[in-house]
């Protein structure tokens, strides 16, 4: 995967890294607590604490479920190919 420079220190975040920021920023806006959403989602606070900050292994459908359960939408564009997962995951 690429890099990319994106903290204001000049570091960089891999796409798996900006996700999981982007996680968290959205949790702390909704004023949840690392124990909420990974009861709302029915993930461990372990899985939600290592998607915040960028854990390349994790499982797509447990991130999927983050992303729902906070609202956010996942989308994935392929040239004229999108696809957008907003429904809610069983």
């Amino acid at each position: 995967m690429q890099k990319k420079t994106s903290k204001k220190d000049g570091e960089t975040q891999s796409p798996l890294q900006k996700l999981g920021t982007l996680i968290r920023k959205e949790r702390k806006s909704q004023k949840l607590s690392q124990l909420e959403l990974a009861h709302l989602s029915k993930c461990s606070i372990n899985f939600v604490s290592q998607v915040e900050f960028g854990k390349k292994t994790a499982q797509i459908s447990k991130v999927l479920a983050l992303i729902n359960t906070l609202g956010l939408q996942f989308k994935v564009e392929l040239g004229k190919d999108i696809l957008e997962i907003s429904d809610k995951l069983k």
